[in-house]
């Protein structure tokens, strides 16, 4: 993909599904704690912590996976390859401009355009999609560590957590579709149990709380409302990126500034009732 055109700035390429559509799946505390520190590192945001260690993937998460269809994966990875494309684009674009990239109104449409397509990617990864994310880095993990085994080996291997309770599935394996369009198998489709913003509570995954998620919640939203009390707004309430925490690159730097940056250590996931 390149952005050759003017008009290629104003408007993000098509995709499947537009992640404002999908229903939020995925609680605060577990997408801090355990699930967005294994994200990307071109998807810079600096609620969430870093993690270079090993992916926190539990038999707990791996139970959870399962239930969703496989091909809701498939959809939604095309659809970030698309974006991280377009992404990769207007770097592209960035480093021919040179210095050009400063003139008229060009850096603010710039801006803008590296806004709407990072914040774009961060919806869908906090809805759901880092939970594919994660389990196949882990899977890449322990195959590069134990390279005899199969994908079976490292599913059997697979740890119980003790931070947080075992977890039952409340639906079946493959059985439920996130995604605002049909399954493109129809006979599918009359097999899956259809998820969407209005009835998607009872298959929203467990949180893990600890006292660093609570406290960016609470910073970020303003709110001293505890998850107990269910926090009402929260199931739609998306932190995105704004114009302050993108700048656009000269032709020799890299191209997007995190507002903050965390290592990930122990300390981010210390239970809140320690």
């Amino acid at each position: 993909m390149s952005v050759n055109r003017e008009r290629d700035l104003d408007k993000l390429p098509p995709i499947a599904v537009d992640p404002k559509e999908m229903p939020p799946l995925l609680p605060y505390g577990l997408q801090f704690n355990l699930l967005m520190p294994t994200r990307d590192v071109s998807l810079t945001d600096g609620q969430y912590p870093i993690c270079d260690e090993a992916v926190p993937w539990t038999l707990q998460l791996e139970l959870c996976y399962l239930q969703f269809h496989p091909t809701t994966w498939d959809i939604l990875k095309e659809d970030d390859q698309i974006d991280e494309r377009y992404y990769d684009a207007l770097l592209d674009l960035c480093a021919r401009l040179g210095d050009s990239v400063y003139e008229g109104d060009r850096h603010v449409r710039l801006r803008e355009a590296l806004v709407r397509v990072l914040s774009r990617r961060l919806r869908r990864w906090g809805r759901l999609y880092v939970l594919h994310h994660a389990r196949e880095q882990y899977f890449r993990q322990q195959l590069a560590l134990h390279p005899t085994w199969s994908v079976s080996d490292v599913v059997m291997s697979i740890p119980l957590s003790e931070e947080y309770p075992p977890v039952q599935p409340k639906a079946p394996i493959s059985s439920l579709w996130p995604l605002p369009m049909p399954h493109p198998d129809a006979a599918f489709q009359r097999q899956l149990i259809q998820v969407t913003i209005r009835n998607y509570e009872p298959h929203r995954l467990f949180d893990v709380e600890s006292v660093a998620s609570e406290a960016t919640y609470e910073r970020l939203w303003g709110t001293t409302t505890k998850k107990s009390d269910r926090r009402p707004l929260t199931a739609f309430q998306d932190l995105t990126i704004t114009e302050s925490s993108v700048a656009v690159p000269a032709a020799d730097s890299f191209p997007v500034a995190s507002s903050a940056t965390a290592t990930c250590s122990r300390r981010h996931r210390d239970r809140s009732d320690d």
